[in-house]
C-alpha cells in the first residue's frame, strides 16, 4: 500500500496484514499527522516512510522478514512504538532523517535501534527484549556521515552497542 504525496489528518489508521510487496506500506514525499498505523505479517519491510515530514502517534508492528520500520530523507516524531519479531532491524533511521521516539518497545529481533548515513535518532524511553544488537550507529554509504543516537536511559549491555569511528551513541 502506497502513499505518495499525500497531506494526512490527525486522525487517520492505517492497518495492514498479510502483505506480499518489498513495503507493507510505502509513505513517500507526504506531511502531516497519522493518529496509528498498526502492521502484521510482512513478507519485507513493515513501514517505510522517505522524503516526507510525519508525526504518528501509535506504531505497532508483528512480524516482518526483514525491517519492520525504515525512515530515511525526512524527519519524523513517533509518540509508541511497540515492535515484535523483526528478522532484521526494528527501528532503521538513513539519509540525513531524524527521529524522535517518545517511548518504544521492541522484542525478538536482530536489531534493536540503527541510526545510519547522517541520521539522528532520538529515543526518549525504551525497553528491549531479546534482541541481538540493542543500539547501532554507523556510516553506510560514502556520500554521507555516521549516525547520531541519543539513549535517554541506557539499559543495552555495552557488547549489545556499535558504532564506527563516525558514529556516536549518547547516554
Amino acid at each position: 500500500m502506497s502513499f505518495i504525496n499525500i497531506k494526512f489528518l490527525d486522525n487517520i489508521n492505517i492497518s495492514y496484514d498479510k502483505s506480499n510487496c518489498e513495503d507493507s506500506i510505502n509513505i513517500r514525499n507526504s506531511k502531516g499527522k497519522i493518529h496509528k498505523i498498526e502492521i502484521k505479517n510482512s513478507m519485507s519491510d513493515a513501514l517505510d516512510i522517505d522524503f516526507s515530514e510525519i508525526i504518528i502517534d501509535d506504531i505497532i508492528i508483528s512480524k516482518a522478514n526483514n525491517d519492520c520500520i525504515d525512515f530515511s530523507h525526512g524527519k519524523y516524531r513517533i509518540r509508541n512504538v511497540y515492535i515484535n519479531n523483526c528478522k532484521d532491524k526494528a527501528v532503521s533511521l538513513g539519509e540525513r532523517s531524524t527521529l524522535n521516539i517518545k517511548s518504544a518497545k521492541i522484542y525478538n529481533s536482530n536489531m534493536g535501534l540503527v541510526a545510519k548515513d547522517s541520521s539522528i535518532l532520538n529515543i526518549k524511553q525504551f525497553k528491549l527484549q531479546n534482541v541481538k544488537f540493542c543500539a547501532s550507529a554507523y556510516n553506510k554509504k560514502q556520500e554521507f556521515d555516521g549516525g547520531i543516537i541519543f539513549l535517554n536511559r541506557n539499559s543495552c549491555e555495552p557488547s549489545k552497542l556499535y558504532n564506527d569511528k563516525l558514529s556516536k551513541i549518547f547516554f
